[in-house]
Protein backbone atom coordinates (compact mmCIF):
# COMPACT_ATOMS: atom_id res chain seq x y z
CA UNK A 1 0.00 0.00 0.00
CA UNK A 2 0.88 3.63 -0.77
CA UNK A 3 1.08 6.30 1.53
CA UNK A 4 -1.69 9.50 0.95
CA UNK A 5 0.38 12.30 0.53
CA UNK A 6 -3.15 14.68 0.67
CA UNK A 7 -6.69 13.80 1.93
CA UNK A 8 -10.07 15.28 1.10
CA UNK A 9 -12.63 14.12 3.40
CA UNK A 10 -16.47 15.34 2.13
CA UNK A 11 -18.66 16.20 4.78
CA UNK A 12 -21.65 16.70 2.55
CA UNK A 13 -21.49 13.00 1.86
CA UNK A 14 -19.64 11.61 4.82
CA UNK A 15 -21.90 13.48 7.80
CA UNK A 16 -20.23 13.02 11.18
CA UNK A 17 -18.65 9.89 9.38
CA UNK A 18 -15.85 12.22 8.21
CA UNK A 19 -14.25 13.57 11.92
CA UNK A 20 -13.84 9.57 12.65
CA UNK A 21 -12.00 8.92 9.15
CA UNK A 22 -9.70 12.01 9.85
CA UNK A 23 -8.87 10.21 13.50
CA UNK A 24 -8.65 6.92 11.92
CA UNK A 25 -6.55 7.86 8.95
CA UNK A 26 -4.41 10.28 11.55
CA UNK A 27 -3.67 7.68 13.92
CA UNK A 28 -3.20 4.38 11.58
CA UNK A 29 0.87 4.31 10.68
CA UNK A 30 1.27 3.79 6.94
CA UNK A 31 -1.75 5.55 5.88
CA UNK A 32 -0.60 9.09 5.73
CA UNK A 33 2.31 10.14 3.89
CA UNK A 34 4.74 11.90 6.80
CA UNK A 35 3.49 15.57 5.92
CA UNK A 36 0.34 14.59 4.38
CA UNK A 37 -2.31 16.51 5.18
CA UNK A 38 -6.24 15.84 5.84
CA UNK A 39 -8.90 18.15 4.14
CA UNK A 40 -12.80 18.25 5.31
CA UNK A 41 -14.77 19.76 2.76
CA UNK A 42 -18.24 21.22 4.50
CA UNK A 43 -21.57 23.05 3.65
CA UNK A 44 -21.29 25.14 6.59
CA UNK A 45 -19.28 27.26 8.57
CA UNK A 46 -19.84 26.51 11.72
CA UNK A 47 -17.41 27.11 14.41
CA UNK A 48 -17.86 23.75 16.49
CA UNK A 49 -17.85 21.59 13.52
CA UNK A 50 -14.16 23.30 13.18
CA UNK A 51 -13.08 22.57 16.36
CA UNK A 52 -14.54 19.07 16.12
CA UNK A 53 -11.82 18.99 12.57
CA UNK A 54 -9.05 20.02 14.58
CA UNK A 55 -9.37 18.24 17.03
CA UNK A 56 -9.65 14.89 14.95
CA UNK A 57 -6.59 15.80 13.07
CA UNK A 58 -7.29 17.31 10.35
CA UNK A 59 -5.28 20.34 8.88
CA UNK A 60 -7.80 22.05 6.98
CA UNK A 61 -11.62 22.77 6.67
CA UNK A 62 -13.11 24.11 3.53
CA UNK A 63 -16.20 25.37 2.28
CA UNK A 64 -18.63 24.93 -0.63
CA UNK A 65 -18.35 26.69 -3.04
CA UNK A 66 -14.31 26.19 -2.65
CA UNK A 67 -12.03 28.85 -3.45
CA UNK A 68 -9.86 27.91 -6.21
CA UNK A 69 -7.02 30.12 -5.16
CA UNK A 70 -6.73 28.68 -1.70
CA UNK A 71 -7.07 25.18 -2.97
CA UNK A 72 -4.28 25.41 -5.46
CA UNK A 73 -2.06 27.17 -2.46
CA UNK A 74 -3.00 24.00 -0.26
CA UNK A 75 -2.18 21.55 -2.45
CA UNK A 76 1.23 23.48 -2.82
CA UNK A 77 2.22 23.55 0.16
CA UNK A 78 1.37 19.73 0.35
CA UNK A 79 3.38 19.20 -1.69
CA UNK A 80 6.65 20.93 -0.65
CA UNK A 81 5.73 19.56 2.75
CA UNK A 82 5.91 15.62 1.48
CA UNK A 83 8.66 16.04 -0.47
CA UNK A 84 11.24 16.80 2.80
Amino acid sequence: TQAYQVVFLIEVSLGDSAIAMCRHIRTQPGLLHPGGRIAIVASHRSLMSRIRASFAGCDARMTIPLDRTALVKYIQQTATRTRR
